[in-house]
């Protein structure tokens, strides 16, 4: 459709730019009006405004307008410019004559202006009065008393630009034989103005594909007030709005505003009267975005509003839309929908300043002359794009059907919102008042209706009584930020008795019928979005004989049933969740390949229950008395082979606790009774399910608290469990999160998120640290050792390590990585080829293997002294004492589903270190040997520490710990020396045995925050040996030596890589 409109355009185009034969061509400036029927030396003629062309009238120049008239058969286009400046009233740019034969094209400008007000009276910085000062102008204007016969055309290079009260851009006041199309732009500023005013009938199509906006108090971009015989299709973007400022104002600067500020302006589009061949708004598809089509309006008005009240008065029928085939475009066909109105675009209202309301699509019949006249979208309504409105302290409602109105049914596939903030405020997505017709609405995408302050959102409600069917394959979701128990009022304005905490999170409300309503939710053969066939929020039924019949997806919220002898059915692998209500208890509940999972917080009676093979009964046990049943039946409840029951928690139930869940006349169990137990429980407790022992026709299921063998917990896991628990019983949310855990693979990632890092991973990188800067000091004093000259150095290194550890049944795993340099100065003395000192410095990063922290790190600094003497023979010894000092830091998150919180801490310590190596070398040449066994020690000391941040059950107070390592290695290294005494290098590698024959396990001692319960862990020792393999590359001159050193730790379970990178300088 939309190259029609543009193929249109460019032949306009053409036309108004090129002179054709016979016709009377304005190429220069006219400063008095023009006409039609004498433009050609007296005599009529077609007439055309060139691009150099201009009719001006202004109070300069004294001429008089209309500057164009049109009172012959002729057709007149302009492609130059047309203006009235004079600011009077009644000013017109085009005055076409009806009774008339002919075209109408602007592919130029027409303006009339003059009559804008610009007056900042009290010097706030913006306008203030009236936003006109004259009234009744037209850009085009087309009058009676007979019918124009032709088309009107505004190309999308036209621009009609109109400053007036009263006033409109394009005018019918008249029937027009033709077509209506306007493809450029119509700005039209005053009060109770139009874009486009239609209130003289159209025989044809009427067509936007550009811009509209009008700004003032009751203006609007579109009035169709009289019949239109084609299609009404928009494919631009049609604006109104009153509020002088485009955008959001900021809090700070609306006590500011006066009241001419926020005005409240017309409908973007208003409709009252029939279009033959219904409404189309252009666009793609839905994506979510903005397309092709837009209709908005910044006001309390409705966007799009259709109602006889806006027309001439008498019943309106919007018949299906019909699209014709373009004559210009090889193959194309006539397109026609099943539904009167079509939304493709995005229609919005948004009330923006507080207290406003706010509506996207209103369809309403009008009381006129105490007659109520009718509207009927023949066909229905179909949305495919966006329909959504917004207000702060106030309504917002999508989608309002009113009285009078009639639609066969109203469907979606795009998406349907709602968004309200502030206080008192509330969010509709779609309402059906008293007085409308809509028996059946379908959803087959999105409705999200949200409320982000105090108040309610509901996301469809019925007030007409009239749907008897609302299915849905798609997502109907209501979300509300804040409960309230104020009084508030229902979505038809009356004043609720009733606190808005009962219905703020409504689906679907259809508690005023008494027909018969039936719900029902299917998963589509293609789900085209993930989360397809889902309702988010309660359903309320009214007193019919009601059916929710849930054949797939999920269903989370509350259903309420009124009177009358209603069903609930859930098949298809669907789910129901949350509390079932009936007020006459005649509900029959029929499950199979199912689950429901009842919340409530008080009984339900009901009529009779079947459960099937594959269907689910869950009952949350805590929501409700010990006393009390979840569920009694007036007659019988069946369970046949293959139903489940078993319960789930909202929160902790202390040591446990034994409910009569269920309570029938005749309760049948057609399996083993211990089949019919769900293993799928609460991880936390062992339950059992049995009849009553007086009574077999009570169900009886009985909760008890798992030991910490019984919950398969190592003895660190088990030290902490009972104070976990008393933490968890007092913070609601902590304790709901793992009340909610039902299989141990979930319950234990999440209870290790709340224990202390007790791994002892701190000193294996501080290890991994001490090792690098012994490693790399033993690289220099081998280059040392090997320097034909006995000179002393300045050195420095560059180290990186990396270790992982796997998890133990004994405790967590953990993994890390560290970057360091080390550096020092030496000199030969006395019997040592080398003596000096050293520094470190290093950074670590560790994490569990399966945790969700963020990394702890550890920065360490570390001086020490060192030396290296040679015995003879090849024999040497090497020596290094070192001692440092440590800082750690820790963010410890805690992510139970959509629990999140994050203990923060720091904490310093210090540690010392001392090494002794000896080794002797075996030459062959080029070539040598050297055996070597070194002993290693290291003390580590970590300073007490209390998290903060994490709240109760969570932030932990951790005391002071110590842990060390004492550990030997043998290795045997092969390398050979190449070169020259004064440049050269050396490739070696090695192999070796590292044992740790001493080390104390580190002990933790810890309590939660706020408790007393103290509780201890102690950290596996790692595998007491394993192989070291490594290599290394050397190279040296007169002025400096330098050496590349990687090594590897293997153990079983346990992995440390180590490279250094060392430089030395002669001296």
């Amino acid at each position: 459709m939309r190259n029609r409109f543009l193929i249109s355009t460019a032949l306009c185009a053409a036309f108004a730019s090129a002179p054709v034969f016979a016709d009377t061509t304005v190429d220069e400036e006219r400063n008095d009006g023009i006409r039609t029927s004498t433009i050609n030396d007296g005599a009529p003629d077609n007439l055309i405004i060139g691009s150099n062309g201009r009719v001006s009238i202004t109070t300069d120049n004294g001429g008089t307008g209309p500057a164009v008239t049109v009172d012959s058969d002729n057709t007149f286009a302009n492609g130059g410019t047309i203006e009235d400046t004079t600011g009077n009233d009644g000013a017109t740019g085009v005055l076409v004559n009806g009774g008339t034969t002919g075209g109408i094209t602007n592919n130029g400008r027409i303006a009339v202006t003059g009559a804008l007000v610009n007056n900042d009276e009290d010097g706030d910085g913006d306008n203030d009065g009236p936003f006109a000062n004259a009234s009744d102008r037209a850009g085009i204007l087309i009058v009676g008393p007979g019918a124009f016969i032709g088309d009107v055309l505004n190309t999308s290079n036209g621009v009609i630009d109109v400053v007036g009260n009263n006033s409109a851009g394009i005018r019918l006041l008249t029937m027009i034989d033709g077509n209506l199309t306007s493809l450029g732009t119509i700005s039209v500023t005053g009060e109770n103005s139009y874009g486009i005013d239609l209130g003289g009938g159209l025989s044809g199509d009427f067509v936007v594909d550009g811009n509209i906006a009008t700004i003032g108090p009751g203006s609007s971009g579109i009035r169709i007030r009289s019949d239109v015989g084609g299609a009404f299709v928009v494919a631009g973007q049609v604006n109104s709005t009153a509020y002088r400022y485009a955008g959001n104002v900021p809090d700070n600067f609306k006590n500011l505003l006066d009241e001419d500020d926020t005005l409240i302006s017309g409908s973007a589009v208003t409709v009252g009267s029939n279009i033959a061949n219904g409404i189309f708004l252009a666009g793609s598809e839905y994506t979510g975005d903005s397309t092709t089509a837009s209709i908005a309006s910044a006001t309390t008005a409705p966007a799009f509003w259709i109602a006889p009240e806006l027309g001439n008065g008498n019943d309106i029928v919007i018949g299906n839309v019909f699209l014709g085939a373009d004559p210009d475009v090889e193959g194309s066909e006539d397109i026609t929908f099943n539904y009167g109105f079509v939304n493709r675009g995005v229609i919005s209202g948004d009330g923006r300043f507080d207290g406003f309301n706010s509506t996207a699509l209103r369809i309403s019949g009008s009381m006129i002359d105490n007659v109520l006249r009718t509207t009927t979208i023949e066909g229905g309504v179909l949305n495919e794009n966006l329909i959504s409105a917004r207000a702060n302290e106030a309504e917002a409602r999508s989608v309002e059907i009113g009285n009078g109105a009639t639609l066969a049914v109203f469907e979606n596939s795009g998406g349907i919102r709602a968004t309200a903030t502030g206080q008192n405020s509330s969010s509709v997505g779609l309402i059906i008042l008293a007085g409308a017709n809509v028996p059946i609405i379908r959803n087959a995408s999105n409705f999200f209706v949200e409320n982000f302050g105090v108040g309610s959102a509901t996301a469809i409600v019925d007030q007409s009584n009239t749907v008897g069917l609302i299915e849905n394959t798609g997502l109907i979701f209501s979300t509300v930020g804040s409960l309230s128990t104020e009084v508030q009022s229902d979505p038809d304005g009356t004043a609720s008795s009733s606190p808005v905490s009962v219905v703020n999170r409504t689906a679907i409300d259809v508690s005023r019928s008494t027909i018969d309503v039936t719900f029902r939710q299917l998963l589509p053969d293609e789900i085209a979005r993930e989360g397809s066939g889902q309702v988010r929020g309660d359903i309320r039924f009214g007193s019919g004989n009601d059916f929710a019949d849930i054949q797939g997806g999920l269903v989370e919220g509350d259903i309420y049933f009124g009177d009358g002898a209603d069903r609930l059915s859930i098949t298809g692998n669907a789910a129901v969740v949350g509390a079932i209500n009936d007020s006459d208890g005649d509900l029959d509940i029929f499950v199979e390949n199912g689950q429901l999972e009842l919340q409530n917080t008080s009984s339900v009676n009901i009529r009779q229950a079947t459960f099937n093979d594959g269907s689910r009964l869950v009952f949350e046990v805590d929501t409700l008395d010990e006393n009390s049943r979840f569920i009694t039946a007036s007659e019988t409840v069946t369970f046949n082979e293959g139903s489940t029951v078993t319960a789930s928690l909202a929160n902790l139930i202390g040591d446990g606790a034994e409910y009569i869940v269920l309570e029938a006349s005749n309760l049948v169990i057609n399996s083993a009774i211990d089949s019919l137990q769900d293993a799928n429980a609460p991880y936390l407790y062992n339950t059992t399910l049995a009849r009553d022992a007086s009574n077999p026709n009570q169900l009886v299921l009985t909760l008890r608290r798992k030991t910490t063998d019984e919950l398969g917990m190592h003895e660190n896991r088990a030290a902490a469990y009972d104070a976990a628990f008393t933490a968890w019983s007092e913070n609601d949310r902590l304790g709901a999160a793992f009340a909610s855990l039902s299989n141990s693979t979930d319950f234990f990632e999440a209870y290790d998120q709340l224990l202390p890092e007790y791994a002892a991973s701190a000193i294996q990188f501080a290890v991994a640290s001490n090792d690098s800067a012994i490693g790399a000091l033993s690289s220099r004093l081998d280059s040392a050792r090997r320097s034909p000259d006995g000179t002393g150095g300045i050195w420095v290194q560059e180290f990186g390590y990396f270790a992982d550890r796997e998890q133990t049944s004994f405790g967590p795993g953990y993994r890390g990585q560290g970057v360091g340099i080390a550096g020092g100065v030496d000199r030969p003395m006395g019997p040592f080829y080398a003596v000096g000192v050293n520094f470190v410095g290093a950074a670590s990063e560790i994490e569990e293997s399966n945790g969700v922290d963020q990394p702890m790190t550890a920065l360490t600094g570390q001086l020490g002294v060192y030396g290296g003497v040679d015995f003879g023979g090849a024999f040497a010894g090497e020596f290094y004492a070192g001692a440092g000092v440590d800082s750690f830091e820790t963010e410890r998150r805690v992510l139970i589903g959509v629990f999140d919180q994050t203990s923060i801490a720091d904490w310093t310590g210090y540690h010392y270190a001392a090494s002794a190596r000896f080794a002797r070398d075996f030459e062959m040449g080029r070539w040598y040997a050297r055996p070597s066994l070194s002993v290693d020690y290291l003390r580590l000391y970590e300073s007490a520490y209390s998290e903060t941040g994490g709240g109760a059950g969570i932030d932990l107070i951790v005391d002071d710990r110590e842990s060390s390592t004492f550990s030997s290695t043998a290795s045997f290294t092969v390398g050979g020396l190449y070169g020259s005494p004064s440049s050269w290098w050396s490739p070696q590698m090695r192999v070796g045995y590292r044992n740790d024959f001493s080390g104390d396990p580190m002990i933790t001692n810890a309590r939660f925050a706020g408790y007393n319960n103290e509780f201890s862990f102690r950290s596996e020792d790692l595998p007491g040996s394993g192989f070291i393999v490594g290599f290394a590359l050397q190279a040296g001159s007169d002025y400096s030596t330098f050496s590349f050193d990687y090594d590897a730790d293997l153990r079983d379970g346990f992995v440390r890589h180590t490279a250094r990178l060392v430089l030395r300088l002669v001296f």
